[in-house]
């Protein structure tokens, strides 16, 4: 539907330690399979959403910061 392939994902950067890139860019994919499973878009809304999603599901704090300044930026036709 969106044409997300997690092979398409380009190589983690700025990460030297092997095994920290390896779950870095597993979390990356299962990112793009999140928006599958709830079905939501690649839109500024849609990653707002995921992003209150992940960071309930994993509770990493650049996930709340991520949903929280997203959600500031959404206008009022993006919220609804």
């Amino acid at each position: 539907r969106h044409s997300f392939d997690p092979d398409e994902r380009t190589a983690v950067h700025f990460v030297d330690d092997p095994e920290l890139a390896y779950v870095m860019t597993r979390y990356r994919q299962v990112h793009d399979l999140w928006h599958v499973l709830y079905g939501l878009p690649p839109t500024f809304a849609g990653e707002v959403a995921l992003k209150w999603l992940e960071a309930a599901q994993t509770g990493l704090p650049m996930c709340a910061a991520g949903a929280l300044a997203g959600g500031v930026r959404l206008t009022a036709a993006q919220r609804r």
